[in-house]
């Protein structure tokens, strides 16, 4: 039994290494962030393209402290990791998956800012 552990345990922590990212590196990036129920969406300012977003905790505290209602709008600029284009997210909806590891700005939309 310890040696089946130890085997899900190595797929588990080698999912990341097989291919499904761009690269290891973190890379800023900004656009349009919005979330509501079966919603995590960020949608990359210049890119046709809506990616499916995951993160720690805080960046989904920071959404909910600025926006006023579920699925708002709000202008976001992340670091992250970007997967390769894919289906991801609820039903596979989107193109990508953004794995956030910092939040640098959160904040209401403005004009001049990405459409």
């Amino acid at each position: 039994m310890k040696t089946l552990g130890i085997i899900v345990l190595t797929v588990i922590l080698s999912i990341p290494g097989c291919g499904i990212f761009d690269s290891d590196d973190k890379e800023e990036i900004e656009g349009r962030l919005s979330f509501g129920f079966e919603v995590s969406a960020f949608k990359p300012c210049g890119v046709e393209e809506i990616w499916w977003v995951s993160g720690p905790e805080s960046l989904f505290r920071q959404y909910n402290e600025t926006a006023d209602t579920e699925y708002e709008e709000v202008y976001a600029r992340l670091k992250g990791v970007k997967s390769k284009k894919g289906e991801y997210g609820h039903m596979g909806a989107y193109q990508r998956e953004f794995t956030v590891s910092e939040a640098l700005v959160v904040r209401k939309l403005i004009s001049g800012d990405c459409r």
